[in-house]
């Protein structure tokens, strides 16, 4: 019987005919679900542009995608030293209140 992690699954995306299985790195998303994203980005972008092609449409939604990713990212790294100066901040105020003796 074959590995879980290695089952591949078929999805038509856009007519494009793929073969997808699971990203160990990233746990609890489904090829599904990454499929049915990008189609409906690639989707909403045809119906906003009547004028573009399918190609046009696929590399647009990659690129809001990759947009989306690249502001996630910053926005974790904000957050993660927010959180460290807040630490910081917190273990020198309970250092004031109750000195650490030598």
């Amino acid at each position: 019987m074959e590995n879980v992690r290695d089952e591949q699954e078929n999805f038509e995306v856009l007519g494009l005919r793929l073969r997808l299985k699971r990203d160990e790195m990233l746990p609890g998303v489904t090829p599904r679900e990454v499929v049915d994203y990008v189609q409906s980005e690639a989707q909403a972008i045809l119906n906003k542009n009547q004028n573009i092609n399918l190609n046009q449409a696929v590399v647009l939604a990659a690129l809001k995608i990759a947009q989306e990713k690249i502001a996630l990212e910053k926005q974790y790294q904000d957050h993660v030293a927010y959180l460290k100066q807040t630490a910081t901040d917190a273990l020198q105020l309970i250092e004031e209140v109750i000195p650490t003796s030598n």
